[in-house]
């Protein structure tokens, strides 16, 4: 059972074997993220960084909503904004980027289902 549904913003790093990327390709890379998990659901993807970093990676900056577990030991929002940006880092490859909790909606009952 979810508690809440948390929009954060971060940026997500991908490993790339290709030396030179268009932004078409990068784009198709970063939306191949979008299926990867069921408490998560990328909203938006922006600010694609389409050459390769000093470590092989390009990036992008996504808006994902993080649906988070229940915990009868949680009473305020703030800790369930800092769940979701746990799930988010656990998730997707942020590098040590800052996440943001940008918006929270509380459940009331208790979601039961998934995204998707």
């Amino acid at each position: 059972m979810f508690a809440c549904k948390v929009r954060c913003r971060t940026t997500v790093f991908l490993k790339v074997e290709e030396d030179e990327l268009t932004l078409e390709e990068a784009k198709a890379r970063f939306n191949e993220v979008k299926k990867q998990s069921r408490v998560i659901s990328v909203k938006k993807i922006y600010d694609y960084k389409h050459w390769k970093n000093d470590h092989g990676e390009i990036a992008a900056t996504m808006e994902v909503d993080v649906l988070v577990r229940h915990d009868p030991y949680v009473d305020y929002m703030a800790d369930y904004e800092l769940r979701a940006c746990r799930v988010i880092r656990e998730e997707f490859f942020t590098a040590g980027t800052a996440i943001q909790a940008l918006d929270s909606q509380r459940f009331q009952p208790l979601r039961k289902r998934p995204f998707r």
